[in-house]
């Protein structure tokens, strides 16, 4: 909590704190500048690394790959806190590489989704990208999601497999 001194003392205001913003909006815009750094790859592109956002690229490159951080898989959704100090430890370590990009793949959450495990799906979620507020905000994250990420995804592959055996079988 913010605070500052005045002739009456110590004060539980925050400097954040104005007529044109409030802590509260303050903290709105730090949450979604933070959830900005989550989207999907769109139309075989990624937001911020696209040619036009980032001109043609020259020489070599270096990323990084984390598959499958699974989180909630070591002990069946009942705990996540091995998983969450490995992809801390990674974290650091890709901070220190520096590398163009960071590229997470496969499941992100353990719990399937499905109303019943929303909660737990939810909680597994928001502990992955509490555990990627570390990364450097200048290396950018592109996330290619696993089966246990979305139903959406799940759906459309489904769809997509039924699709291409029907076809198969014309």
């Amino acid at each position: 909590m913010c605070t500052k001194s005045g002739p009456e003392g110590p004060s539980r205001s925050c400097p954040h704190d104005s007529p044109r913003r409030p802590r509260g909006r303050f903290l709105e815009e730090a949450l979604e500048k933070f959830n900005e750094r989550f989207h999907l790859a769109q139309n075989r592109s990624v937001i911020g690394l696209s040619k036009a956002e980032q001109g043609e690229w020259e020489g070599g490159y270096d990323f990084v790959q984390l598959a499958d951080p699974q989180i909630g898989m070591f002990h069946m959704d009942l705990g996540m806190e091995e998983e969450l100090t490995m992809l801390r430890i990674a974290v650091g370590h890709v901070n220190r590489l520096k590398p163009k990009f960071l590229l997470v793949s496969g499941d992100i959450t353990n719990a399937w989704p499905n109303e019943a495990n929303a909660g737990i799906v939810a909680g597994q979620a928001s502990a992955f990208k509490e555990a990627l507020r570390e990364l450097d905000p200048q290396i950018p994250l592109v996330l290619q999601p696993g089966t246990h990420t979305t139903t959406a995804t799940n759906q459309q592959q489904q769809q997509h497999d039924a699709t291409a055996r029907s076809r198969a079988n014309r």
